[in-house]
C-alpha cells in the first residue's frame, strides 16, 4: 500500500511516502530527512494533532476574512 503526497514548505517541495502496514505499523518517510514508524494508536494521535492545527488555521483564516469584510484589518 505505498502511498505518497508532495508537500510545499517555504518554496521547497517534499515527498511524504507511507509504506505498510507491516507488523502492526506503517513507515512514514519525510523525503530523505527522517522516517517515523508508527502503530495505529500513534497514527491516530498524529492525525488528531494535525486535525486540530488545521482547524485552528481555518478558524484564523475565516476570522481574518470576516475582519477584512467588515473593514477591520
Amino acid at each position: 500500500m505505498p502511498q505518497d503526497i508532495y508537500l510545499q514548505d517555504e518554496g521547497n517541495l517534499y515527498q511524504v511516502e507511507v509504506d505498510g502496514p507491516s507488523h502492526g505499523a506503517v513507515t512514514i518517510h519525510f523525503g530523505s530527512s527522517f522516517t517515523l514508524r508508527l502503530d495505529e494508536k500513534n497514527i491516530d494521535k498524529l492525525r488528531e494533532l494535525l486535525y486540530e492545527v488545521s482547524r485552528d488555521l481555518a478558524l484564523a483564516r475565516v476570522a481574518k476574512a470576516e475582519g477584512e469584510k467588515d473593514g477591520n484589518v
